[in-house]
């Protein structure tokens, strides 16, 4: 297993989400950085999009990419 990164990143105001996509208080609950072991990219997004539910895709812009060794874990949300 490799390690790698998804980030989420909100492509409209936290006001204008789905409200399946924000908390009580209006913060966006998607928008990070994810932790996630895998064998590659590809299974990285599947097992990302098992775990964490987004109402709305297109108001957001999710990308993959391979952990990097100054990437510090205490700045993710992990999933394994």
């Amino acid at each position: 297993m490799t390690w790698f990164v998804v980030e989420v990143v909100a492509l409209a105001d936290w006001e204008d989400l789905d409200p399946e996509d924000v908390d009580a208080q209006g913060e966006c609950i998607v928008d990070g950085g994810y932790l996630v072991a895998a064998s590659d990219e590809e299974a990285a997004l599947d097992s990302f999009h098992h775990q964490v539910a987004i109402a709305c895709l297109e108001d957001f812009l999710i990308s993959v990419r391979a952990r990097r060794p100054e990437d510090g874990f205490a700045s993710f949300r992990e999933m394994l």
